[in-house]
């Protein structure tokens, strides 16, 4: 048994558990009242639910009826058997409750099409409800209403009514218990379900409708009431083919894409035939009785089909002839092996078809302006590390293409939670390809990973005196309030902690541990509603003088550095020296490599300078 038909395992253990204590299916004996206690399979007195004057509302609150409404194919008279069960719990003087025996019978239905309704089996389960009780009193019901749809066809509802008293002279409880209703002989028409649309995508017919319950089908002409309504929907399989699925591996795709890419485009192409071709599709509307709309529609999903495979295709050949593209999605494949940690070790099919869909858009962003794509799985599936896997292949692009720093990708999340949890998974992944970065020896700027969450979740700013309620830097609890990762993203370890950086004057993470291979700090720089989390170099003892790298793609020589701290002219070439050991000697970079104008910001200041590259590259 593998791991998910383990998870059904316990699913369907679960749910019967429930079951069972809905309606102490295992119980025979109870110290407590019933009524308190069961709730599903209980049938109230009708008369107590109407003495409630609650009208429907009472009726779904406390149900006194359960039973099916169908639509028979034959326009009437109809005859049909109806099987109904139920139990009891009665309780001796001063002694506990008890469970009586179930009793079921057959009663045999000849109803004529005319719209009303008509009770039978009303003798027979009395005397059944008297035999297991041992009193007389308690009663039932089969109530078939005949009624007429929008479109003037008969329709049945037939349902086990509870007509007990609300108040019996000896028994306390004249409620019905372990409640069932069946339905056979009878030949039914499906009904459409209207807020579907009408598309092949979807099966649009529901056998029967449940009446405070549920409806199965287990034989070819009876249905059965159920307790509880189940909607099964099975995961997607990551391949459903009888051919093995290519190597997918990080170690074997890092080696050399290009035969698991070919491998998968030829499979895809195969499939796509099979089931989007045109004897296919043509097949399906004839069987499934097809509208013309619904033809048409299936004819526009296999053009889309159709696109999607051209993407694929077209991504696999710009690996081929692309040798830096090539590189940097080996790299990725390096990363993500690193950033897993042990816990995967390679792709499924939907998510290097991806890949491979958006690689175009990696080389040229312009080529699909046009196109928002969506990865789209169930919970569990791999939709995080799809796209990281996209991210870290542009970013590597963007290095090995000269672009030294900058943006390279936005992620919106609409929950603070959800925020949080990715921003790990981001700073993995990131890790990660900064490790590659350094290992293969790729030029620029360190790779960090922002975290925009305005000053309710993090500090813009740490002042040297603050107010009351403000972070405090003299507080030594003060960093653990504002740490983000839960984990070191080079080293995987629970040895990460934040603390308060004043020589940067700054929060930022940290790893205690000394074998970390990230062996580097790992520092978000705090300003104004921003948060990066930057794998940068350790501090040392004296201030860092290092000057910023040049902006400009090229790496031309000719570009000017940030304004001096005491400048006020926008747009001067020559800094102006600042005094050795203060904060405001170290820059930060805090704008995007696209363009020349760049913003840049003092550690633990609220100023921006501003500079513009006089190069002529």
């Amino acid at each position: 048994m593998d791991l998910y038909g383990a998870a059904e395992k316990l699913v369907d253990w679960l749910e019967d558990r429930l079951l069972v204590a809905g309606r102490g299916d295992e119980l025979t004996e109870l110290d407590v009242e019933p009524a308190g206690k069961f709730w599903l399979g209980r049938l109230a007195s009708e008369e107590a639910v109407i003495a409630l004057g609650w009208g429907e509302r009472g009726e779904r609150i406390d149900p006194c009826a359960v039973g099916i409404r169908l639509k028979p194919v034959a326009a009437g008279p109809w005859s049909f058997h109806v099987h109904a069960s139920a139990r009891a719990w009665i309780q001796a003087k001063g002694g506990p409750w008890t469970k009586t025996p179930a009793f079921t019978e057959a009663i045999a239905i000849d109803v004529d099409p005319a719209v009303g309704t008509t009770a039978f089996g009303t003798e027979v389960l009395e005397c059944a409800l008297a035999a297991v009780v041992g009193t007389s009193g308690l009663g039932a019901e089969i109530r078939v209403e005949v009624s007429r749809t929008a479109d003037r066809k008969p329709e049945l509802t037939i349902l086990l009514v509870n007509r007990s008293p609300r108040d019996h002279a000896v028994l306390k409880d004249t409620n019905l218990y372990e409640c069932a209703l069946g339905v056979s002989g009878l030949s039914v028409e499906p009904y459409q379900l209207e807020a579907l649309p009408d598309s092949f995508r979807y099966d649009r017919s529901v056998l029967a409708y449940g009446i405070n319950c549920g409806v199965e089908a287990v034989e070819h002409d009876t249905l059965v009431t159920v307790d509880t309504v189940t909607a099964d929907r099975e995961r997607p399989l990551y391949w459903s083919l009888d051919d093995p699925a290519p190597d997918l591996r990080f170690s074997s795709l890092a080696a050399d894409p290009i035969p698991a890419a070919h491998r998968l485009l030829a499979v895809l192409a195969e499939w796509g035939e099979q089931h989007w071709g045109e004897e296919s599709l043509d097949g399906r509307a004839s069987s499934e009785a097809w509208s013309p709309d619904m033809r048409e529609g299936a004819a526009r999903a296999a053009a889309d089909f159709a696109e999607e495979q051209r993407r694929i295709a077209l991504g696999v050949e710009q690996l081929q002839r692309d040798p830096t593209l090539s590189r940097a999605f080996r790299a990725m494949n390096q990363a993500m092996l690193l950033s897993a940690n042990g816990k995967y070790d390679g792709w499924r099919p939907f998510q290097f078809g991806f890949l491979l869909a958006n690689l175009a858009s990696v080389v040229d962003p312009d080529s699909e302006s046009g196109i928002a794509d969506i990865v789209w799985f169930a919970t569990g599936g791999g939709k995080t590390e799809t796209y990281l896997g996209l991210i870290v292949t542009a970013a590597l692009y963007d290095r090995l293409t000269g672009k030294g720093g900058g943006i390279t990708a936005w992620s919106r999340f609409p929950l603070r939670m959800l925020s949080l949890q990715q921003t790990q998974r981001f700073a993995d992944a990131m890790a990660g390809a900064e490790r590659i970065r350094r290992e293969e020896e790729i030029p620029g700027d360190p790779f960090s990973v922002g975290f925009l969450v305005g000053q309710a979740a993090t500090p813009n700013r740490i002042d040297e005196e603050p107010e009351h309620g403000k972070p405090d830097p003299e507080d030594d609890e003060m960093p653990k309030a504002y740490q983000v990762l839960l984990r070191c993203p080079f080293c995987h370890g629970e040895t990460i902690e934040m603390a308060f950086d004043r020589r940067f004057w700054r929060l930022a993470h940290r790893c205690s541990n000394d074998a970390c291979p990230g062996r580097r700090r790992i520092s978000p720089s705090t300003s104004s509603t921003r948060r990066s989390i930057a794998f940068s170099p350790p501090s040392s003892s004296a201030p860092s003088t290092r000057r910023p790298r040049s902006p400009c793609r090229r790496r031309c020589a000719a570009w000017s550095a940030p304004l001096g701290a005491n400048a006020r002219s926008p747009g001067t070439a020559t800094p102006t020296p600042l005094a050795a050991g203060t904060r405001t000697d170290v820059w930060s970079r805090a704008a995007a490599a696209r363009s020349h104008p760049w913003i840049w910001t003092l550690p633990g200041s609220v100023r921006a300078f501003a500079s513009r590259t006089n190069c002529t590259c």
